[in-house]
């Protein structure tokens, strides 16, 4: 028998293991202790170091809330996570690379301008534009490495809520599992370990790099990022003139070294993780986001079912991907993992897609999270 799974996973997967959630990485990040290493990571410390950069992210937190507080609408305050401050930091930028956003242009520059008092310049003067970006690439930096930090604790023997992998790794009536996973963690490589495919071949020892036409096709699970990842960073080949993302394991050891002889080069000291919220649809066109998300777009023009677990439904450009396969795809089908009395069809499909008819035939609801699954809840759905 031939049958394959596709999985769609969020961060809601990792919380059967303890992880934190965004909100928490997102107080932890505001408020706790961090310093800069001599490698430019950013770690936990005893002494905070970072007071600068938090303050501007408080900043622009206070901004975001004062802003919404100034509109019309009857909702109450929205909670600003780490990913919304990452989004203005980003917009901004873009805005100075000539890619403005006009519906924002107001709210960003006003960002700007009253950012003077964070900046601490010499003599009260106004901040120039070197300073002001400085510290907004150093906020992105410590952003993504905070998130990679509060990522990276959790031991293998610590994880849980895979079984549902170890009865289909067992499983003779499935061949091959794709995976999708919009989480920057390392849970599912560790859990699957070696039996797990990624488009990612050896560079040196304890580094790969990625290689879209590169998989050990004799692996029953192939894993796809498609918000990238908190051990991948981006390289240079100024002989080959051009941009790649390497991968290693668990050891920061690795971090800043081990490249001589490679004709590669560390290019951005940072993890190369997909942050933002509503501007994450902008990065999918660019280097290894694009295969990801082209594989993504492939395998669901091959297949019927997608499986969805712990995802939140918050990213612009997946579900727009996912609505156009329901919609145009007439043996489509979502299959929902989610432990709840009522059937959970996303908000944005309920826009627009309006016939009952048609929502009973392209979605079924099975009442269990992920880490309650077994095989024989999801066998009848495999292709």
């Amino acid at each position: 028998m031939n049958n394959k799974i596709m999985f769609l996973f969020g961060s809601g997967l990792s919380y059967a293991t303890g992880m934190p959630n965004v909100n928490d990485i997102t107080i932890s990040i505001l408020n706790d202790s961090w310093e800069k290493t001599n490698k430019n990571m950013y770690i936990p410390s005893t002494i905070n170091k970072v007071l600068n950069i938090q303050n501007f992210l408080r900043f622009i937190d206070k901004e975001i809330k004062k802003s919404f507080s100034n509109t019309k609408s009857k909702s109450p305050s929205p909670t600003v996570t780490y990913e919304d401050l990452y989004s203005i930091l980003q917009q901004i930028d873009e805005s100075s690379g000539g890619i403005d956003n006009c519906a924002a242009s107001a709210f960003l520059y006003n960002i700007y301008r009253k950012s003077e008092y964070i900046l601490h310049t010499q003599n009260n003067e106004q901040p120039d534009s070197y300073d002001f970006i400085n510290i907004l690439y150093e906020s992105k930096d410590f952003i993504s490495w905070a998130v990679a930090s509060l990522l990276r604790k959790i031991e293998t023997d610590k994880i849980k809520g895979f079984n549902l992998f170890d009865e289909i790794l067992s499983s003779s009536e499935i061949n091959y599992v794709d995976i999708f996973s919009l989480n920057h963690d390392l849970l599912i490589e560790k859990y699957l370990e070696d039996e797990l495919a990624m488009n990612f071949k050896p560079l040196v020892d304890g580094i790969d790099i990625f290689d879209d036409k590169y998989i050990d096709e004799t692996k029953k699970f192939r894993l796809y990022k498609l918000h990238g990842s908190i051990n991948w960073f981006t390289v240079s080949n100024p002989k080959l003139k051009i941009y790649n993302t390497i991968k290693f394991g668990d050891n920061m050891e690795f971090f800043g070294s081990q490249l001589d002889g490679t004709g590669y080069n560390w290019n951005e000291l940072a993890p190369q993780i997909l942050s933002g919220s509503l501007v994450k649809e902008h990065i999918y066109s660019v280097g290894i986001y694009f295969y990801m998300f082209n594989k993504f777009h492939n395998s669901l023009d091959k297949k019927n079912i997608l499986i969805a677990s712990g995802y939140g439904w918050n990213d612009a450009g997946i579900n727009r991907r996912v609505l156009h396969w329901l919609q145009y795809y007439p043996n489509s089908k979502l299959i929902l993992l989610h432990n709840t009395n009522e059937s959970l069809i996303p908000s944005f499909i309920k826009i627009h897609i309006t016939s009952n008819d048609f929502m009973k035939h392209k979605f079924i609801h099975i009442n269990k999270w992920f880490k309650d699954c077994h095989l024989d809840d999801i066998l009848a759905y495999t292709e």
